[in-house]
């Protein structure tokens, strides 16, 4: 027998079709070890977060998430910035729906701003504001984050696949 989930999307079109706020905690979701926020109006511009497994020394390796349905807005890529270069996250992500083909010079401008970091023990630089999509998601395009720890949720479901 097969199970039947309805409402959530699994095709582009479904899910342009979402609700805002229903869209921003199911793309939170996609991500493996991200939690969405219980607070989506005045949530200062994160939506969800996840800590990276290995963080850089020196830090908290927190990881924010910030959805965009529609347009990436300047200003939400500057607050962003503000919040990595603050020491408030070690990354940031910012979920579009939409494949981003070509960065904006903002984009560009902010990534590099944000700089990289390098993992204990690693030789791999990764970039501190990254950008992945839905249309991504749906290609089967994982995000370009380092491991990230598992959820309270993702640890009880394994535990429940194991039973």
């Amino acid at each position: 027998p097969h199970l039947q989930v309805r409402g959530l999307p699994t095709d582009m079109q479904s899910a342009m079709d979402m609700d805002p706020f229903m869209f921003e905690q199911w793309a939170i979701t996609q991500m493996t070890g991200f939690e969405p926020n219980d607070k989506q109006v005045g949530d200062g511009g994160v939506d969800g977060r996840a800590t990276l497994l290995h963080k850089p020394a020196g830090e908290k390796g927190l990881i924010i998430a910030q959805v965009k349905q529609g347009n990436l807005s300047a200003d939400a890529q500057r607050a962003m910035l503000s919040q990595i270069l603050g020491g408030r996250a070690s990354v940031g992500i910012f979920v579009t729906l939409n494949k981003i083909k070509k960065p904006t010079p903002t984009m560009q401008e902010v990534q590099r701003a944000a700089g990289t970091y390098q993992l204990p023990g690693g030789t791999e630089r990764h970039p501190r504001l990254q950008y992945w999509s839905m249309e991504e998601h749906f290609a089967g395009v994982k995000p370009p984050l380092p491991e990230r720890a598992r959820t309270r949720a993702e640890r009880q479901g394994d535990l429940m696949v194991r039973a």
